[in-house]
């Protein structure tokens, strides 16, 4: 019986962590598209997470991003054993990922900033969520520009 009730109460703060998560992300999402027209420094947006299928399928605030760690995501889209190593180390110092509501701690707010294959890995692991970059594909310019587009709209 106790077991049935913590897990429910451990449902029912994950469910107030996500909406409080989404609820600060419309507002800086609504905030950024403003700052985006003054050429103004982005916030990212706050972790959160789809937790089903028809959620997934109405929802535009939560694109696809999952729980945990995106390590696996971040690998699959290096370049080379180098890119592997230095995400594996950024890994290494969160191993199971941020929670809802947490913020990338080593983005300050100047996409401009972004310049290295890394820095996007970063993210990518972060978010655990490809946000629409194309890595093999996309320049530094287009990168730039999806994550506006993820911290946006």
């Amino acid at each position: 019986m106790n077991a049935n009730i913590n897990q429910l109460m451990e449902a029912v703060t994950s469910g107030f962590a996500l909406v409080h998560a989404e609820s600060a992300n419309n507002s800086i999402r609504i905030m950024n598209r403003f700052v985006i027209a003054h050429d103004g420094p982005i916030r990212s947006v706050q972790k959160t997470v789809c937790f089903n299928s028809a959620q997934l399928l109405l929802a535009t605030e939560c694109l696809l991003q999952v729980a945990g760690s995106g390590l696996q995501l971040a690998i699959q889209m290096s370049q080379d054993d180098n890119q592997v190593q230095a995400i594996q180390n950024f890994a290494a110092l969160n191993p199971h990922g941020w929670g809802i509501g947490a913020t990338p701690p080593f983005y300050h707010d100047d996409i401009d900033a972004l310049g290295l294959y890394i820095d996007f890995l970063r993210l990518i692991y972060f978010y655990n969520e490809p946000m629409g970059i194309h890595m093999l594909n996309d320049d530094v310019a287009a990168r730039k520009k999806a994550v506006r587009r993820f911290f946006s709209y």
